[in-house]
């Protein structure tokens, strides 16, 4: 079981969500999904899909992430190794433009 970076998150619309990729657990009798963490804190949770997008995050902001593996019954695995993942950094200025 782990997650890592699908290297979706390095178009220009990431600026402030991160698309992670989780690997399943290796003995995935009886998982009935995954919760994600960021820098601690439960965000979400998925139930048989591989991906997890995270929104309304700060731009230029380090996160850190985990998974844990659940089942029917409410236990839950120790947390994935981390996985640190940057958003970019905001786009300054103001950008105008003429139609002509």
């Amino acid at each position: 079981m782990g997650i890592y970076d699908d290297g979706s998150n390095r178009s220009n619309d990431r600026l402030f969500l991160l698309r992670i990729s989780l690997t399943v657990s290796a003995d995935n009798i009886g998982v009935t999904g995954y919760d994600i963490y960021r820098d601690g804190a439960m965000v979400g949770s998925t139930t048989g899909a591989t991906t997890y997008t995270d929104t309304g995050l700060t731009a230029n902001t380090a996160y850190s992430f985990t998974i844990k593996a659940k089942d029917a019954a409410g236990n839950v695995s120790a947390a994935s190794s981390a996985l640190t993942v940057t958003t970019r950094p905001a786009i300054a200025g103001v950008f105008t433009y003429s139609v002509t």
